[in-house]
């Protein structure tokens, strides 16, 4: 089973977020655009997992973000990796004070203790929403303008992820929810 650690949406900025979605799956064909009921904030790719490790990756989620605090992120402009001068993912930045990075670190450090590999390049915060529809080629990165709206981040999910030539198809495998403050 494909499965990653993410927070789901919510709060004012994702109602702004599904609308810019629309328009730009309306007017740019060169990215696919994530499709509103699949938008999360990615923090952990785990890959391919027999059912063993996901329960022990379930084990650590829930031991590490138990009484974690809930939290708010602004969505920010828009970036491209590796660049904006060759765009291949689309995404929005997200200001949130070194709380995701937070997060992400915490569990992290449960994944190490308990020697599970995962994909551990340095994390940047970001709100992917769109990839390079061709595997090669030159596209301009589309005008995007910044949205300054606040994202509730309120619980993670370990989601399993299946691949369809229409796109991903995510399921909620567990739901962490994080405490109010």
């Amino acid at each position: 089973m494909r499965i990653f650690s993410g927070i789901p949406l919510t709060g004012q900025g994702s109602y702004q977020l599904n609308s810019l979605l629309q328009e730009l799956s309306a007017n740019n064909t060169d990215f696919r655009w994530v499709s509103p009921q699949n938008i999360h904030i990615t923090l952990h790719f785990f890959g391919e997992r027999k059912i063993d490790e996901v329960e022990l990756i379930h084990r650590i989620m829930q031991e590490k973000l138990t009484n974690y605090p809930s939290n708010i992120a602004r969505i920010t402009s828009a970036g491209a990796f590796p660049n904006t001068r060759k765009p291949r993912i689309i995404f929005f930045n997200l200001d949130d004070r070194g709380y995701l990075k937070k997060v992400y670190q915490d569990i992290s450090g449960g994944l190490r203790d308990q020697q599970v590999d995962f994909d551990d390049r340095p994390y940047t915060p970001h709100l992917t929403i769109g990839r390079l529809a061709r595997k090669y080629g030159n596209c301009k990165m589309p005008a995007i303008k910044p949205l300054n709206e606040l994202l509730e981040i309120k619980q993670v999910n370990l989601y399993q992820s299946v691949l369809k030539p229409a796109g991903a198809v995510y399921t909620v495998l567990r739901e962490y929810p994080l405490i109010n403050l």
